[in-house]
């Protein structure tokens, strides 16, 4: 299929949805998410579409200017996620994260538990993922999909549906909770080992994106835990 307006109204409403970015982040990831999807390279000006097609959503109430050459999407996210062919490029939501967020997320965290807790201390790292691309990796009979592994210094779970509750299509899944005194370490201890492995999704916004499982990064942290206690228990006997 072309490249036309009502696609990249589409696009842009389905992808873009609770999002601010600039004009030219706008036009980039349509086109790229247009061919990820099957669609036709457009030779039409996808610049200039873009700018009447936001022209359009404007006069609708669906997007607003903050500041020049930067445009939020407000309007209401589109199921475009689970349209089209399988691809294994992901649609990538940037979270957005504010004080309403959280006190929305204070109001459901009671309800949404981890699949599995590990470790102690006060902070935490965790693993989610989008039930939608673990159910697209089954399909395709494949054992890794799109995982997210950042860290918290408060509660996981809260920080997680925090930036759930404007950006993301669907609710995620929180697969793993670390426990640990040093989160930040933690976690790019972590990222370094899938970096290694070339698991790291290069097209995902920000750093924490990596084509994993939840098993593969339990059997990493067990990993690192082990080398954390062994170091406790040699400095226990040199004591």
């Amino acid at each position: 299929m072309p490249l036309t307006p009502a696609a990249i109204e589409d696009l842009l409403l389905g992808v873009f949805a609770g999002r601010i970015a600039s004009r030219s982040a706008l036009v980039d990831e349509v086109r790229r998410v247009h061919l990820a999807r099957g669609g036709s390279d457009s030779q039409v000006n996808i610049t200039s579409q873009v700018k009447k097609v936001l022209s359009t959503l404007k006069d609708k109430g669906m997007v607003e200017s903050p500041s020049v050459g930067y445009w939020r999407v407000i309007g209401a996210a589109s199921t475009m996620v689970e349209q089209g062919p399988a691809s294994t490029a992901p649609v990538f939501a940037i979270p957005i994260e504010t004080e309403n967020n959280e006190e929305e997320a204070k109001h459901t965290s009671t309800e949404v538990i981890a699949d599995k807790v590990i470790g102690t201390g006060s902070s935490a790292v965790y693993v989610y993922y989008l039930p939608a691309y673990r159910h697209r990796a089954e399909q395709n009979h494949e054992q890794a999909w799109p995982c997210k592994i950042g860290y918290s210094n408060g509660d996981p779970i809260l920080r997680v549906l925090a930036q759930a509750s404007t950006a993301l299509p669907e609710r995620p899944q929180i697969a793993l909770v670390i426990r640990t005194n040093m989160p930040s370490v933690f976690e790019s201890a972590i990222h370094n080992i899938l970096t290694l492995r070339g698991k790291k999704i290069d097209s995902s916004p920000g750093s924490e994106w990596f084509l994993t499982s939840p098993d593969e990064v339990d059997e990493i942290a067990d990993f690192i835990l082990g080398g954390i206690a062994s170091s406790e228990n040699d400095d226990e006997s040199t004591a």
